[in-house]
């Protein structure tokens, strides 16, 4: 699959997994064979795009340590538990991509 140059992966989400050739796996962790194969949802942004963003938030005094796809905020939720006290904020501005 090509990206296109100006773009970058933010995520890439498998959907289903094939162990030797048999199909609709969801979870293959314990299984045994030869051959492992996955669909996949891959999500990218426009690098331009996604540092303007991280700009954005830098100017206003805030500092961006990731970014995580919109639909998909798990990352964020262990990494903002030890760091409460620190004053972490999760801002979601819209338009598929979180800062944190």
């Amino acid at each position: 699959m090509s990206i296109p140059a100006d773009s970058e992966i933010f995520h890439v989400l498998p959907q289903q997994f094939a162990v030797d050739g048999h199909t609709g796996i969801h979870d293959p962790i314990g299984m045994s064979g030869a051959r492992l194969e996955t669909d996949v949802h891959i999500v990218t942004a426009s690098v331009s795009a996604a540092q303007n963003l991280v700009n954005c938030v830098n100017r206003a005094g805030v500092e961006v340590e990731g970014m995580v796809w919109s639909s998909s905020p798990r990352p964020t939720r262990h990494r903002a538990r030890p760091r409460r006290r620190w004053g972490v904020a999760l801002i979601d501005v819209g338009g598929g991509t979180t800062a944190w």
